[in-house]
């Protein structure tokens, strides 16, 4: 059962993502984070306003949502520097300290 799933994921990422692109380069030459546009693609896309995706296919990119957040903590691990880090080390404690305390509720 769980391949079918699967299957159904990467056949909804196939035909979502090109979209979901487009929306970030729009959002890029808007000058706003390409995330932006992700973000408006999948509340488009969703099941509460066009309805492309229904709730049970969005339950089904579930499949592949872990392993797209693990790539884009990489990355963005990657690019950090702990010499820049450092000199704004007083401004990262300050917005993590409320995520950690609220994650731990």
């Amino acid at each position: 059962m769980w391949q079918h799933h699967a299957v159904q994921a990467f056949l909804i990422a196939a035909v979502v993502s090109p979209f979901s692109y487009y929306a970030g380069s729009v959002a890029k030459q808007l000058n706003l984070p390409q995330i932006t546009g992700y973000l408006v693609s999948g509340v488009l896309c969703g099941p509460y306003v066009l309805g492309i995706l229904s709730q049970a296919s969005v339950g089904d990119l579930n499949i592949i949502e872990g392993a797209c957040l693990g790539i884009i903590g990489l990355a963005a691990g990657a690019e950090l520097q702990l010499s820049e880090l450092n000199r704004a080390k007083r401004q990262v404690r300050q917005h993590l300290e409320p995520v950690a305390a609220c994650s731990q509720l």
